[in-house]
């Protein structure tokens, strides 16, 4: 079963377009969003909310096709980087909100994550951190029984610690049936502790979406010699880097012969040699 299904999704701007989007996030897993400044993966997102309205397509969310309905947006938790609590309401305030926003609204579970996250009950939101906020809306997303997170750049910014502490949560939510959870990222090692799947989007359009292990393990980034990368046929190579002191180049597994240097590649590299590949 899919919590999240997207289906021949376009989105037409000016200077922009998302194009034929076709995606399914099944429940139990967690997808993670790939991809450069600009590519559309906030603009994914925001049509999956609601926040826009796509020009073609459908968006099924936990079987509630064409528009969000008000049951549908209950079982919604969602962390956007730029999706704040209003800046003079505090922890105690954001409660008693909360309660007539959320039909299963739990007080006790959110003032344990308060607790958690060391997050003042009574003081501003507008003289918290980053960091705190983040936890903060967090906290909201995790306590009224939602059934997918949806997560834009959340952990952005973040030191080490804040960011593995929230990547552990997250885990914790998954450890319940039928959840799912949607992550955007820039810090692609965020992504690879967390997803059981990765989905890129370049310039408006999917470039692959797989299962993480499985991609990583088709991959091999290679440190060639200029006698090897003259030998090669150019349309193995996935991606190529010519450094100052070597040659680099990401291939499919079943191109590498047995005299080639290899290793298996993180996400990151897996995009960045992609992203030049497309490029050339």
């Amino acid at each position: 079963m899919n919590s999240i299904t997207v289906s021949n999704l376009t989105k037409r701007y000016p200077t922009f377009s998302l194009n034929n989007i076709n995606l399914d996030i099944e429940s139990g897993t967690v997808m993670g969003l790939i991809g450069e400044n600009g590519a559309g993966k906030s603009t994914l997102i925001n049509c999956i909310l609601g926040l826009c309205h796509p020009d073609e397509g459908l968006i099924d969310i936990l079987g509630d096709p064409g528009s969000l309905t008000l049951e549908t947006k209950q079982h919604l938790g969602i962390v956007l980087e730029s999706a704040m609590l209003p800046d003079y309401i505090t922890m105690n305030d954001t409660n008693i909100m909360m309660k007539h926003l959320y039909q299963h609204w739990h007080p006790q579970q959110f003032f344990d994550y308060c607790e958690r996250f060391e997050l003042p009950l009574k003081q501003a939101f507008s003289k918290f951190s980053r960091g705190m906020k983040m936890k903060a809306v967090l906290a909201v997303a995790l306590s009224h029984d939602a059934q997918i997170l949806i997560l834009d750049e959340a952990t952005s910014g973040l030191d080490p610690i804040v960011r593995d502490e929230l990547l552990d949560l997250l885990l914790d939510f998954m450890n319940t049936e039928n959840r799912a959870i949607l992550m955007s990222s820039h810090i692609t090692s965020d992504l690879e502790k967390v997803s059981d799947t990765i989905t890129y989007i370049h310039q408006g359009k999917i470039i692959f979406s797989a299962v993480k292990d499985d991609l990583i393990d088709h991959y091999r980034l290679v440190q060639l010699t200029p006698d090897q990368l003259e030998q090669i046929d150019p349309a193995q190579l996935i991606g190529l880097h010519h450094g100052e002191f070597n040659i680099a180049a990401l291939m499919e597994i079943e191109h590498i012969l047995p005299d080639y240097i290899s290793r298996k590649p993180t996400l990151e590299e897996i995009m960045l040699y992609m992203n030049r590949g497309l490029k050339q």
